[in-house]
């Protein structure tokens, strides 16, 4: 019976022993599941804290990348700048080219009538332009008659010394000519302000008024005049050739979009001594390129003579 007793005893024995065995794993493994719900919170953590940091990078590039587009747009704006300026530079070339031209057609132009007005009188007594000595037929009017004007090609032989219109006298003829240019940049010009082309280059016959900008006709005949004006940078503006305050043509020039730009102008007036000539700005509050890109020409073309005038008639 003892050993029965013995036998159950130590069977129970054994069972509390696995019993508080199994409770102790089970506390064991209830303790690795919280370490690995603690680990597994910090891993979320670090995971939140990299996306954070994601996205600030991402928004870092995103505005890195709009810095960029906009250095480009800023590029490409320069280099339209830069073949806007290249664009004048080269109408500047080609305006200076034309001015030379002109220069040299206006000095080639006055080289002659100084030579006409130079010659002695017994050589220019008894000739005319055409070559021909009219002693014969009109011994006391031989005259000084324009060539290839329609008068000349409507008559044959000697007739055209029947044109009284046509006959002058070349040593009365008045030299007139003028160039000027613009020293400074005309800003903020007024409605009907007068361009001033303050740098005299020539003013043959004085008729240029580099104070006033205005042009006063020494005599009465047929001016030629010329103008160019260029736009201070992204300017827009109407001008006109004026003649005794009276508009007789207008230019533009359209620099909002090019930048800068150029126009130029000639006109042919008939003039009575005393009349003036000038340029006047239209609009308000408009600028204008000054630096001597800016001119403003003019020379008499013909002078108007009233009175029919012969040589070697005293």
């Amino acid at each position: 019976m003892k050993i029965l007793f013995a036998a159950i005893f130590a069977i129970l024995l054994s069972l509390a022993i696995a019993s508080d065995s199994t409770n102790v794993e089970k506390r064991n493994d209830l303790n690795d599941v919280g370490t690995l719900l603690n680990h597994h919170q910090t891993m979320e953590v670090v995971v939140q804290q990299l996306l954070r940091r994601v996205k600030q990078l991402e928004t870092r590039n995103e505005a890195q990348q709009q810095t960029i587009q906009n250095n480009l747009v800023r590029i490409e704006h320069l280099e339209s700048r830069d073949n806007d300026q290249q664009k004048l530079i080269l109408n500047l070339r080609s305006e200076l080219v034309v001015q030379r031209q002109r220069t040299g057609s206006l000095e080639r132009f006055i080289g002659k009538i100084s030579k006409v007005a130079c010659q002695p009188a017994e050589k220019k007594k008894g000739v005319s332009q055409t070559g021909i000595q009219p002693g014969k037929i009109l011994p006391a009017q031989t005259a000084y008659v324009e060539e290839n004007s329609p008068d000349d090609q409507k008559v044959s032989g000697y007739d055209m010394y029947k044109t009284p219109s046509r006959i002058r006298r070349a040593d009365n003829e008045e030299t007139i000519a003028f160039f000027a240019t613009l020293t400074n940049h005309l800003e903020h010009a007024g409605v009907q302000q007068t361009f001033v082309f303050d740098r005299i280059v020539t003013n043959l016959g004085h008729g240029y008024n580099n104070h006033s900008g205005n042009f006063i006709a020494p005599v009465s005949g047929t001016y030629v005049f010329s103008a160019t004006l260029i736009s201070l940078y992204h300017q827009s503006s109407h001008s006109q050739f004026t003649k005794n305050g009276q508009a007789v043509s207008y230019m533009y020039v359209s620099g909002a979009e090019a930048g800068y730009d150029t126009t130029s102008q000639t006109i042919v007036v008939q003039l009575h001594k005393g009349d003036d000539v000038c340029i006047h700005n239209i609009d308000a509050d408009k600028s204008y390129h000054g630096a001597h890109y800016s001119t403003f020409s003019g020379f008499l073309l013909q002078q108007d003579f009233t009175e029919q005038v012969v040589v070697g008639k005293k």
